[in-house]
């Protein structure tokens, strides 16, 4: 999910800032657990399965257009 998001993110230029939030740092860990997650303006979008790129790109389009 790492790399979609990176990459969906780097499509939108200075619209979007791509955040890494480093996992092997304990304090990340208790603040996020270890699941798979991918927040947008602050908001846990996805956990679980990985979305997908296309998924992804559409759901970063739609907080855009909320903007």
């Amino acid at each position: 999910m790492y790399y979609w998001a990176k990459k969906a993110a780097s499509e939108f230029g200075d619209k979007v800032v791509f955040e890494e939030i480093n996992m092997s740092e304990a304090e990340n860990r208790r603040k996020y657990s270890f699941k798979w997650r991918l927040y947008i303006n602050g908001e846990n979008l996805f956990t679980g399965i990985p979305p997908s790129y296309n998924e992804i790109k559409a759901k970063i389009e739609e907080k855009l257009s909320e903007v």
